[in-house]
């Protein structure tokens, strides 16, 4: 039940690879910090009781000792594209070390979203910065 709210984005953020999914054929995505970058992305309203799902699509649950979940479930502020700091629950990859995405099972996916939701504000340059990830070998 989730529902678009808005794009947003998170300065001093940027988008990485750092853990390895079989079921993705490669690096999967997560954000840390960088100081010079930009991450976009788009926020969803998902129900308070759907979180649980979620957690568990990610490899998060919280009574587990953090190096056993593959993600960690953070508050984060990010700005709309209207200019309002919008409060988010965000997944951050536990650090393996860097991976690259596969192009077919997972960074197309990543790209075609970010497609999708040009008209609503994911900047051209963004898109063509996604465009140049370098992909595993599949």
């Amino acid at each position: 039940h989730a529902v678009f709210k808005s794009i947003a984005k998170r300065e001093g953020y940027r988008l990485c690879f750092p853990r390895y999914s079989k079921k993705r054929c490669g690096g999967v995505s997560s954000i840390e910090e960088s100081r010079e970058e930009t991450v976009w992305g788009v926020v969803f309203y998902i129900p308070e009781k759907e979180i649980p799902l979620l957690d568990k699509s990610e490899g998060y649950r919280e009574e587990r000792a953090t190096s056993k979940n593959a993600y960690q479930r953070e508050e984060m502020k990010v700005q709309s594209v209207d200019g309002e700091q919008l409060p988010c629950l965000v997944y951050i990859a536990n650090r393996e070390k860097p991976y690259r995405p596969s192009k077919e099972c997972y960074l197309n996916y990543i790209i075609r979203g970010a497609e999708q939701h040009k008209e609503q504000g994911i900047p051209e340059e963004y898109i063509e910065r996604l465009r140049r990830i370098e992909a595993a070998d599949d």
